[in-house]
């Protein structure tokens, strides 16, 4: 975390950032998702020299309500940034649905990249976890009224091992807890499968 050139008080904004409860706001879209949450006050104005930004970037526009930065963002803003959500967070913290309340969580840059390099080994080592079945019974009349793009499997969690066909899954772990999901079951609660279970989201320095 980072206090943007002074321009919001390090001390009070960092205890108030990780000790509130904050939500997603319905007007958030892929270039930002706006939070709703206590009011981050300036010390000396919001408007500062643009500079770059990065994805997970957290500013602090005027109204004191922050915004994280997500894909489709410009590549640089003047508003005062005072934090990061760490990459290996992002991809879930951007399925959290408007209304559901979550926290942050300060650690440390070696932290940050080490939670970085777990999450591209896991992405290195999906094809080794893909399997064949071994048989598929189709109905294809049922296939032409079965909504097929509204069942979908996790591709980081290697429990979901399974296809969903004319409204069946067919395969084995979609009901089941992943290895990953029981790892962050201190930070967790029930939620339809493919959305974030987190409601704890890690943030380092801000720029």
């Amino acid at each position: 975390m980072g206090s943007a050139g002074r321009r919001i008080s390090p001390t009070t904004t960092k205890k108030l950032f990780l000790d509130s409860e904050w939500k997603i706001s319905a007007t958030s879209d892929r270039m930002g998702y706006r939070l709703e949450g206590p009011v981050i006050k300036h010390l000396h104005g919001h408007n500062i020299v643009s500079d770059g930004t990065v994805n997970g970037s957290v500013q602090v526009p005027g109204n004191g309500q922050p915004i994280v930065l997500m894909p489709d963002r410009g590549t640089s803003g003047g508003y005062p940034k005072i934090a990061t959500v760490i990459s290996a967070d992002l991809g879930r913290f951007a399925q959290i649905p408007a209304g559901r309340a979550f926290r942050f969580k300060a650690v440390s840059m070696a932290e940050a990249q080490a939670e970085a390099r777990k999450f591209a080994e896991l992405l290195r080592t999906l094809p080794d976890r893909l399997r064949a079945i071994e048989s598929v019974d189709l109905n294809i009349e049922a296939l032409h009224d079965a909504n097929v793009a509204g069942h979908a499997v996790s591709a980081v969690d290697a429990g979901n091992l399974a296809r969903c066909i004319a409204g069946r899954c067919i395969g084995t772990g979609l009901n089941k807890k992943s290895t990953h999901e029981k790892r962050t079951n201190i930070m967790t609660s029930h939620r339809p499968q493919l959305r974030s279970r987190r409601r704890i989201w890690r943030v380092g320095n801000g720029q």
